[in-house]
């Protein structure tokens, strides 16, 4: 990606019985000053609890845990400058296969967990 840059995507959905529909047209603006968004997270799978370690975040942001169908199930905000050391409680969840979603200020990760 350059250095600034106006990116501009929408979605398509494609239903079952084909037809489709388009998302808004989203913009992504980007200037070249945010750090690279690096996420680790163990244990995989996990029990109770997911420990996150998310390398280049400044400010506000937050992490979501969504379910296969891209709901949100659990979301929390986070602020930090640096390397954030975060600790979720997935105790609540039920079995299966989850996403962990970390977002800050035009970054994004996700990442895909198992709970059991």
């Amino acid at each position: 990606m350059p250095n600034s840059a106006v990116i501009y995507y929408r979605l398509r959905q494609v239903d079952f019985d084909g037809k489709d529909m388009y998302s808004p047209v989203a913009t992504l603006n980007t200037n070249g000053t945010m750090p690279e968004l690096k996420v680790e997270f163990f244990p995989n799978p996990a029990h109770d609890q997911l420990f996150i370690v998310a390398e280049g975040v400044v400010g506000e942001g937050q992490i979501q845990i969504m379910n296969t169908l891209g709901q949100v199930v659990k979301e929390e905000a986070i602020v930090a400058s640096g390397t954030l050391t975060q600790t979720v409680d997935v105790s609540k969840l039920q079995r299966g296969t989850y996403l962990l979603v970390v977002q800050q200020e035009g970054n994004k990760v996700v990442k895909r967990f198992i709970k059991q």
